[in-house]
């Protein structure tokens, strides 16, 4: 029987051991995806997660949540040009919710035909891509018509910011006195879904 020379053996054992070595040397370990503890829209922001640019800002967190920019460092400077100004447009104003949006040509009970005209001035936050949505609604809830309020100035604003809307609507039959009443609904564009974002208000009107 013929054995191998012990030249051989020694060479595969040199090999075994350098190669062992290297695997264990070279191979990078796997590490865990960091966490990222985010408490605010400026953490979201400075770790450069998708910002949508909407009136407050918006930032999509890596786990969904959205984070609001927050508005409340506002100067007193500004403040003060707010507050004078929504003075001046409630003293023009035939309609107004919140000191929020304030319509200069609709106001309760008013009799109205299609299509519907209606212009005011809305606070930036209500403005989505620079419009909101406008619903004409009869008295039981059915819907009439709806369309979209245009703002006709830069939306994005701290103060409010003047809108147009032009709302084609088919007025319901008059068998009944509540079929010739209904009402005309703003909502706040709410892009994030969330409740606590949404707001609206409706205006009584009487159809022509």
């Amino acid at each position: 029987m013929r054995t191998r020379p012990i030249w051989l053996v020694a060479i595969l054992f040199v090999i075994i051991v350098i190669a062992s070595w290297y695997f264990l040397h070279t191979r990078k370990a796997v590490s865990p995806t960091p966490i990222i503890a985010l408490k605010n829209f400026n953490d979201c922001r400075d770790h450069n997660f998708p910002i949508i640019q909407s009136y407050p800002e918006q930032c999509t967190g890596p786990d969904g949540v959205i984070y609001f920019q927050d508005l409340s460092d506002a100067s007193s400077t500004i403040a003060s040009s707010t507050a004078s100004s929504t003075q001046d447009v409630l003293a023009t104003s035939t309609f107004s919710y919140k000191d929020q949006v304030f319509l200069t040509d609709l106001s309760k009970k008013q009799l109205i035909q299609s299509p519907l005209h209606v212009e005011g001035r809305a606070s930036g936050s209500w403005y989505f891509e620079a419009s909101f949505p406008i619903k004409i609604i009869s008295a039981k809830g059915s819907i009439l018509g709806q369309g979209l309020a245009q703002a006709t100035e830069d939306w994005m604003s701290t103060s409010s910011v003047p809108f147009s809307a032009d709302i084609t609507f088919v007025v319901p039959p008059s068998s009944s006195t509540s079929s010739t009443t209904g009402y005309v609904v703003f909502s706040k564009d709410n892009p994030s879904g969330l409740p606590a974002n949404s707001d609206s208000f409706k205006v009584p009107v009487v159809f022509n």
